[in-house]
């Protein structure tokens, strides 16, 4: 299970440097969308046992705390919402 987490943290972490990298913004809202989805498997994959190793908790905390008001989670999702044509991604996921 802990190399599963891993795993889904080394993506998360590969989706992030995509994204500060990419120049094109329909390539931007796909990686975005990984990212999310990524993110949401993380927190499926979770359990409140794997929360009191500290890098896994830390991870979460760094994704779905509030910072600042909204979470970085809230933010990926805001602006899925905020494109044309989010609600097909509703559909397909």
């Amino acid at each position: 299970m802990k190399q599963n987490i891993d795993d889904i943290l080394r993506y998360i972490d590969d989706a992030r440097d995509r994204l500060s990298k990419t120049r094109d913004k329909r390539q931007y809202s796909l990686t975005l969308i990984e990212l999310k989805s990524w993110m949401d498997e993380l927190e499926h994959t979770l359990t409140i046992g794997d929360l009191k190793n500290k890098k896994y908790a830390a991870a979460y905390n760094g994704i779905f705390s509030p910072k600042g008001g909204i979470s970085e989670y809230d933010r990926i999702c805001n602006y899925i919402d905020s494109q044309p044509y989010s609600s097909l991604y509703h559909r397909i996921f």
